[in-house]
């Protein structure tokens, strides 16, 4: 066990805690916050430095950490236009795929209502009934080939639900899938990079809050100490 160091006034000094427990917020919002102050004060206390980086190296660690956060809300904001949209889409989809069962069963009236030509419409049974994927990967491969059949089956332009209808909407659909299925795969990169970025702050904040403990062993001064780097204990 440790023997208290006497203090200026002969009286022993309380250690510092060892834990750090509660000192870091769970929100991204405030760890960012915190970051940035801790390494404006880091910067003017090199009296205290840490080996493995530097109070300029947290400095643009800290602003790389807030600047991810609004990368990816800035992403989230631009998808949401193109999946409403295709939300939109989705239901007049299937509102009017029964138009198209329709449209066979009166020109296949004696083939069964043209039920033998569903697959290549792109139709697929679905407990019982026959509608396009609701994947929308697949039913964009369906769609395409919904296209392809209408004139191949004499539903040309002139049909109220022919090619005029369905292929604008196909291309529109099939556009819109892509532009967000790669706005995904931005924003799942941009997320992993911004917890990889939380990661790495933190440690430094951990660090930082070793450092005090160990360079200020009386707690009144650590805990002084702590407050200047912006560190205030957070309510479990």
């Amino acid at each position: 066990m440790l023997t208290p160091l006497p203090g200026s006034d002969g009286t022993p000094q309380t250690p510092a805690p060892t834990s750090n427990t509660g000192y870091i917020p769970r929100a991204e919002l405030k760890v960012a916050a915190l970051a940035e102050l801790a390494a404006d004060h880091w910067l003017q206390r090199p009296e205290l430095p840490l080996v493995y980086t530097t109070s300029a190296a947290f400095k643009q660690l800290a602003a790389d950490y807030s600047a991810s956060l609004g990368t990816t809300d800035d992403i989230t904001d631009s998808l949401s236009p193109d999946t409403e949209r295709l939300g939109v889409l989705d239901d007049e989809i299937n509102e009017h795929i029964p138009v198209v069962r329709s449209m066979l069963a009166v020109k296949y009236a004696r083939q069964n209502k043209g039920r033998a030509f569903y697959p290549e419409f792109g139709l697929e049974n679905k407990n019982g009934a026959f509608v396009l994927p609701r994947n929308r990967t697949e039913r964009t491969k369906s769609l395409k080939k919904l296209a392809a059949a209408l004139p191949a089956h004499g539903f040309d332009a002139n049909a109220e639900f022919g090619v005029a209808y369905w292929q604008p909407l196909a291309t529109e659909y099939a556009t819109l899938v892509k532009k967000t299925d790669q706005v995904r795969g931005v924003r799942s990169d941009d997320v992993a990079n911004k917890n990889t970025l939380r990661d790495e702050v933190e440690q430094v904040l951990y660090s930082l809050l070793h450092l005090i403990a160990a360079n200020y062993p009386d707690e009144t001064r650590a805990s002084a100490e702590r407050r200047k780097f912006g560190f205030l204990k957070e309510r479990q």
